[in-house]
Order: structure tokens, then sequence, then C-alpha cells
């Protein structure tokens, strides 16, 4: 009967991290209260407690989801009825049930994606990259890299997008480059890399979400933004607008709006205890946004973390802290894997600046899968064949599970086929 209690509890657990009530989180000390969004995660435990909880239910967690076949009075008193060993011999012999069980388990932050870097980036106009390389061979080197659409780069499992954004309300500093009415024009660096595939904020959220539209079980998108206001001190160039607390409010806006009820907000899965991640079926066609930034501009964002639509990139254990931008697999390895054991989700880079491109060179990109960081971010998701080697990073679909975590009885797929050839 006691046995039959806890299981119970913990189904309860369980499903209250699907329900869409969600109680306040504590209010940090000094914060605007905001209402909180719905919760995708159980009350919490510290931080050593959850992780012992997460091993030692590691069984039940995969044994539970058998009410979708099962009727639920069967699956409750498995373990208070027969042995452990017993119950994991039934579920063996339940074979695809159980793998049906273990993926309906699995947790967001228990997956590895794959995701582009500068995703909207087109190739430098030519004059633009020849007037560079005459003058810095070494920064234009570094710039000579394009990205497909952002819809084909989903269609070849792309999962984690990146977009630069300058903030220009009024459409004075690029003007006719807003085709949408986004506050939020899309480029790298103004005069110079500046050529997009999506012009501005709403209208490449709006080519994702008609994507997502089409595929709404997908694997939640990440997409992290970089807000871009750095002046270059050079004749004829523009003088970006700064991003204070009025540029912060129209992006949240803006997500909001065309991201609805699709967008899952830090609020929904953080409290004072840090991230509780949802399991991956109760995101499915959810967006995460990310904002990857330091110094003031993240204070200043990351101040009121429950109100926004932004997870910041804070160093961990703060308050807000759940998705940081480790950008080093190999100087930073060990502190990768902590993080990704600790219930952080880490957004990691298989190469930079073309340089592996161009020597074929696969270490960092090797050590970035095997980090355990869940999103992993490419230029190179095709082979960099005009550099004459076969550099490329991919994974088969684009997605797998999380090698450092490997949760037992894990698969990850989508509905639709992909099937990439893995790195």
């Amino acid at each position: 009967e006691g046995a039959a209690e806890e299981q119970a509890e913990q189904q309860s657990s369980l499903e209250r991290e699907n329900s869409p009530e969600r109680e306040n989180s504590p209010e940090r000390e000094n914060s605007p209260e905001k209402p909180a969004s719905p919760s995708l995660h159980a009350a919490g435990s510290s931080r050593p407690a959850r992780r012992v909880k997460r091993r030692a239910g590691r069984f039940l967690r995969a044994v539970l989801p058998l009410r979708a076949v099962l009727p639920l009075r069967a699956v409750l008193p498995l373990r208070a009825v027969f042995p452990l060993k017993a119950a994991l011999l039934l579920s063996l012999l339940l074979g695809s049930a159980f793998g049906t069980a273990a993926e309906s388990a699995l947790r967001l932050n228990e997956i590895q994606v794959l995701g582009s870097h500068n995703s909207y980036k087109l190739a430098m106009a030519a004059e633009q990259f020849a007037a560079l390389k005459a003058r810095n061979p070494k920064a234009a080197a570094s710039l000579e890299y394009n990205h497909l659409p952002l819809t084909e780069q989903l269609e070849l499992g792309i999962r984690k997008l990146e977009i630069d954004l300058f903030y220009d309300p009024e459409g004075e500093l690029f003007p006719g480059v807003s085709v949408s009415g986004s506050a939020f024009p899309v480029l790298h660096v103004q005069n110079l890399d500046d050529r997009s595939n999506c012009a501005d904020l709403m209208t490449c959220l709006e080519e994702l979400v008609r994507w997502s539209d089409a595929h709404p079980e997908h694997v939640p998108l990440f997409i992290s933004f970089n807000a871009k206001d750095s002046v270059i001190d050079e004749p004829g160039f523009l003088r970006p607008l700064p991003f204070g607390e009025d540029a912060w409010l129209a992006l949240d806006a803006e997500l909001r709006a065309v991201l609805g009820e699709r967008l899952l907000a830090p609020a929904a899965v953080i409290d004072e205890e840090g991230p509780q991640w949802p399991t991956l079926d109760a995101v499915r066609g959810r967006f995460l946004a990310i904002l990857d930034e330091g110094g003031e501009k993240r204070a200043t964002y990351a101040s009121r973390w429950r109100e926004r639509a932004m997870f910041a990139n804070l160093p961990e254990n703060e308050p807000g802290a759940a998705i940081l931008i480790v950008n080093d697999p190999i100087g930073d390895f060990e502190r990768i894997q902590r993080l990704v054991r600790d219930g952080y989700i880490v957004r990691t880079r298989a190469d930079a600046d073309t340089r592996e491109a161009r020597s074929g060179d696969s270490t960092r990109r090797d050590k970035a899968f095997a980090s355990g960081a869940q999103l992993i971010s490419t230029d190179y998701y095709q082979p960099a064949a005009h550099f004459g080697t076969d550099y490329v990073v991919r994974l088969p679909g684009g997605m797998r599970c999380n090698p450092l975590l490997k949760v037992a009885g894990c698969r990850l797929a989508e509905p639709h086929e992909l099937d990439l050839p893995q790195h």
C-alpha cells in the first residue's frame, strides 16, 4: 500500500508538469511582479536531491507513460506487485510500447540537436568582400560563409537557429529594409556584411511559424539573438541605436505577437532552484528564445527575467539561469559537461571563423558532440566543398538522445523522416 501511494504521488507529480495551471514562482527580491506563465515543471527539491531522484526514478519514468497503452490501474501498482527485476523484464516484453514510454519520459534537456550559426546570413556582396579582403584578409576569411533559407535548414534537421538584430524603431537607419513593420532589421555587420535571407525579425519568425504549422510535432526550436549596437568608427558607417529598456520591451512584444502560445518563456520552467525542464512530448511544436549577450545588456534584460520572453545567457546559479552559451568545447569541455549534468541547457560551437572548414580539422566538432551540450551550432551542416575539404557537421535527422546523460531506453524521432549521415 505504501509503495502504491508513493507511485501515485510520483504519477501526480508527472501530471502536474503538464498542467495548464501554474502557481506563481517565488519572487526574486526587488523584482517587479509578473503573472506567471503556465508551468511545465513540478515542485522542485534541492539540485543534488533532484539529480538523485532523476537517476533513481528512470525506470519509473519509463513505465508510467505506459498509461497511454495500458489502463492506469494496471501501471501504477507494478513496482508494488513485482520486484524491480520482474518489472524490468515486463517492460522489455512490452517491446515497442516500452520504447514509446521512454521517449515520452525524455526531458527537454536530455536531447542534443544541430544548429546553425548566423542562420540568416547570405554571402557578402562581391564588391564589399573584395574591398574587405584587400585591407583585412583575416576578417574577410572569417566571413566567407553563408546559409540556406531558414525553411530549408529546418527541413535538413536544424533545430537551433541564431539571428542578429539591430534596433530601428523608426526605420531611419535601414530605410526600406523592414517589410513587416518590425523594429528589428536582421543583418550581421552594418554597411559591410548586411545581406540576409529574411529582412527583419517578424519576417524571420513568420517563416518559422509557417514551417512549424506544417510540422506540429517537431522538437522545439531554439533561437538565440544577438543585439547588435557596436559602433564601427569609420567614415560612412551607420551608428546603431543602443539596446535599452525600450528596445527590450519592443523585442519581447514582437516575439510574443508572432509566436503566441508557441513561445516557452523562462517563467514557465525556472523556479527558485533553477530550471525544471518539461518532458519533450509536452513541448513539441514550441519555441525557446535566448538572449546571447553579456555585460550591461544582459544585466538590464535579466533584471526582470520573470517577465521576459527570452532566456538570458546568465552565469550558472544566478536567478533566471537556465540556458548558457559556452562557445569553446575544447577549453571548456569539463565545464560544459558539469553544466549539462547539473540540469542546464548549453549551446556550443563546432566551428568558428571558417577555420575548421578550411583545415578539415574535426577536433572541435567531435569535442562539441562529446561534451553533451544540447545545442551544437555550425556553419557547415553541408560539406565545405568550396574550401577543398570534406568538413561537415551532421547528426542523423539533426538530433539524438544526449550522449552524456544516457537516458535508459531513449529514442528520439519526429513524425516526418529525416535521415542525414552521422558526423
